[in-house]
């Protein structure tokens, strides 16, 4: 039985451009928030003043005021996710790596555990230094590993979709051949 190996490319081809979107061009992206945001923002405006024709201004008023506010927060939202995402992270790790100390200086932590604990919790709270203190690094860092890995996972997808094509090449169809065999069918209809 041969397997399509279609939806291996489609995905394949869809985590590269992602991929290389994410990772290369940043900007790209960005500009696409400001254009959903702008649509919307836009179709907001025209709602409220087609509504003003009609009788029913006050629901169409309220309508357009939430369209304008999504609008405006998916135009912002690469910056806020630039910023405050690795903020965020930042201060996560600085909570797990304060209670790992204090899990390192109980009494009840085995001694062995201790040395493993104080470590870890330095390594969190240097992280969560290095995320607080450098958002934008943070975040340029994190993005291009996230695109690298899609481009990765496309590479993945490719190849998958190669080896069904070549296992595909292989495989025999499922045919019987019946030529020169004839049946009695008086037999079988009794």
């Amino acid at each position: 039985m041969k397997i399509d190996n279609f939806s291996y490319i489609l995905k394949g081809a869809a985590l590269a451009i992602c991929g290389v979107l994410i990772a290369f061009f940043p900007n790209v992206i960005t500009w696409l928030f400001y254009i959903v945001g702008g649509i919307i923002i836009a179709g907001s405006v025209i709602a409220f003043l087609g509504s003003l024709t009609g009788g029913d201004t006050g629901f169409m008023f309220i309508g357009a005021l939430i369209g304008a506010g999504i609008g405006i927060f998916i135009i912002y939202l690469p910056n806020i996710i630039m910023v405050n995402i690795p903020v965020i992270a930042g201060i996560v790790f600085g909570f797990i790596g304060i209670m790992r100390i204090m899990k390192a200086c109980s009494d009840k932590t085995p001694h062995d555990k201790k040395t493993q604990n104080i470590v870890f919790a330095v390594i969190l709270l240097v992280t969560a230094l290095i995320f607080i203190m450098n958002p934008f690094k943070v975040s340029t860092a994190i993005r291009i590993i996230i695109g690298l890995v899609m481009i990765a996972l496309s590479a993945f997808n490719f190849y998958v979709a190669y080896a069904i094509s070549q296992r595909n090449q292989t495989i025999q169809p499922d045919i019987i051949d019946v030529t020169g065999h004839t049946v009695d069918d008086d037999k079988y209809l009794k």
